[in-house]
């Protein structure tokens, strides 16, 4: 008992959380881009937690779709997953997008490391918005575990005046599975 209570004193003191005990959370850092975009009537990229991260439970993020618009303007939407905000193959972040596409009208930079990749669905109308699922098992090994999502949205267009490539990004979202 005594060991116990020592080391749940000295976890608070350095300001962690004994295992057993850490809470599910999600946020999201920063603003959206507004720019980097073909169609003028899009907003900011969103990257909108639904629920929280916890163990046993199905974690869902909502952002726009993928798919073609009335103007005739095609969108491709990827959900970025990793484990770090600092470096990504080791190469430094945040990285200028711009340097990834140089002919493209681009707005911001990749803010985390992509170890998941998933191209965000169509849902037949790009004003609505699509939600991706993560089913999280009840594993107590993933307990604490940091990850970092971002979204990239490309629009392109074969019509119009140049730049034809469109890209965007989210905020960053920092969630942590727990309980």
């Amino acid at each position: 008992m005594r060991s116990f209570v020592f080391s749940t004193l000295l976890l608070s003191m350095l300001g962690a959380a004994p295992a057993a005990a850490q809470l599910a959370s999600y946020g999201v850092l920063g603003t959206p881009c507004t720019g980097g975009r073909l169609d003028p009537g899009a907003g900011p990229v969103p990257l909108i937690p639904i629920g929280l991260p916890q163990l046993g439970s199905v974690f869902q993020i909502e952002t726009e779709s993928s798919g073609r618009g009335l103007t005739g303007l095609g969108r491709q939407v990827f959900l970025f997953t990793g484990l770090s905000d600092t470096s990504f193959g080791g190469i430094p972040l945040p990285l200028d997008l711009s340097i990834l596409f140089p002919t493209a009208n681009v707005c911001g930079s990749l803010l985390c490391s992509v170890e998941l990749e998933q191209r965000v669905p169509s849902t037949g109308n790009p004003a609505i918005n699509a939600r991706l699922s993560f089913p999280i098992p009840r594993d107590p090994s993933l307990r604490g575990l940091l990850f970092f999502q971002q979204v990239l949205s490309l629009e392109s267009s074969t019509f119009g005046p140049p730049p034809y490539l469109g890209v965007a990004v989210s905020a960053l979202g920092i969630g942590v599975i727990g309980t």
